[in-house]
């Protein structure tokens, strides 16, 4: 297996945003506003086109009451929804309507009959995929021809664009049974609205200069369940995700002969350039990127000390925060403090940007925070310890001791030293 490298995870960009004030010839009528929906794919592996109609798009809000039905889609549309990919996306339509809350809204795929399904091509049909050049029907279940519906809070307003974007996941919406060549449709779909979304770009790069193999992909995960994807583009290995909601995602490279690559932390912050800081406030640029030749924005751990009496060990958690960590470890070591000292003393920290000194309850006096203050520095107190931490070993040479320091802060994590003769092997 090759190694390889990724590179400019740390893009986060508003691409679109999704409220716009409109303007032109058609200004909407007075009350009135404008509501645009969008729909865009994330990958499936094999297939080379998916094709799925449209039938109808509504959307549902309350007056007096009574529960009131808008269509704003009523002519079906055949889309191929492995184009909709790495920034692509389709309007499925835009329509006025009444300004004030919407509570939800309804896609619903056109489904085709039994008859036709046996009797037609599948590239006649309303929904069909193609795998290695041929034709299959994509059937839709009865259970699926009612649509699928949101539960989904927006506002319209008047004299505005509201922007919606569905992100039809293929990969979970087409299912083939057992090994027969028959494929059911079930759709997957993410509703979002784009105006606090975001997307994350980059290029994928291997570290021996090889071409990128087919079917490379990267996907935007939270807690280890992927939200969206995107198959990078072999020639350029560029790549885009999105819409996703502002906040932090673990991105994660797989292609065919390399394994996998990832880079934690990266930040989608709505209607910020792709220049922005990452989920620590960390600012990069290209020369940050994940590539061959360049420095990520990482930080240094674990870190060795090395002295004619002693040895330690210790390494930190934290994103940005690994840094200060670590160097107050070290600087703790020095004054004498044992692993269990430093892993557990309070800490405080800064990073240029934002220029803002924060720290743990206990880390800084009184008196030393009044003189920060007069100094111009702002100060930004934890109310809670950190969620961020330091582990630590030694080894003093002279009695021929070893200890160990788990910072406390993380309750199930222990340091013990266990002793083992010379030459047994564990």
């Amino acid at each position: 297996m090759r190694s390889w490298s990724t590179r400019s995870f740390r893009g986060l960009a508003l691409v679109t945003l999704g409220l716009l004030a409109a303007c032109g010839g058609g200004a909407s009528e007075p009350g009135m506003g404008t509501l645009q929906v969008k729909m865009q794919d994330t990958p499936v592996d094999e297939a080379e086109n998916v094709y799925v109609t449209v039938e109808r798009v509504e959307v549902f809000r309350t007056e007096g009451g009574a529960e009131v039905r808008e269509t704003l889609v009523d002519t079906p549309t055949q889309y191929d929804l492995l184009t909709l990919q790495n920034g692509v996306s389709a309007v499925l339509g835009t329509g006025e309507f009444p300004a004030g809350d919407y509570k939800s809204i309804r896609l619903i795929v056109a489904a085709d009959s039994r008859q036709d399904i046996q009797t037609l091509p599948a590239d006649q049909l309303n929904n069909y995929i193609v795998i290695d050049g041929v034709a299959y029907a994509l059937v839709v279940p009865s259970g699926a021809q009612t649509g699928i519906k949101f539960n989904h809070h927006f506002t319209i307003s008047p004299d505005e664009i509201t922007v919606l974007s569905f992100d039809f996941d293929v990969r979970r919406s087409v299912h083939q049974r057992g090994h027969q060549p028959i494929f059911n449709l079930r759709p997957t779909l993410r509703l979002i609205d784009t105006v606090v979304s975001g997307t994350i770009s980059g290029t994928v790069v291997t570290s021996d200069a090889a071409p990128l193999p087919a079917g490379t992909v990267v996907s935007a995960q939270q807690a280890g369940a992927e939200i969206a994807s995107a198959i990078v583009d072999v020639t350029t290995g560029d790549y885009m995700i999105g819409p996703l909601l502002a906040g932090s995602y673990d991105m994660v490279v797989i292609a065919p002969g390399y394994g996998f690559a990832s880079e934690s932390g990266v930040a989608v912050v709505a209607q910020q350039d792709s220049s922005g800081p990452n989920a620590y406030g960390v600012i990069g640029f290209d020369a940050n990127a994940v590539a061959p030749g360049r420095r990520m924005l990482s930080s240094m751990s674990p870190s060795f000390m090395v002295g004619n009496d002693k040895v330690a060990v210790l390494g930190a958690k934290g994103g940005s925060r690994i840094i200060t960590m670590t160097l107050l470890g070290i600087l703790g070591i020095e004054q004498g403090m044992g692993p269990e000292q430093i892993a557990a003393m309070p800490r405080f920290h800064h990073q240029y940007l934002p220029d803002a000194i924060s720290f743990e309850p206990g880390a800084l006096s009184p008196t030393t925070i009044t003189a920060l203050e007069a100094m111009g520095h702002k100060m930004q107190p934890s109310q809670e310890p950190w969620t961020f931490y330091l582990h630590a070993v030694d080894w003093d040479r002279s009695t021929n001791t070893l200890r160990g320091g788990a910072d406390p802060r993380n309750p199930p994590g222990s340091a013990t030293v266990v002793l083992r003769k010379t030459g047994e092997v564990k």
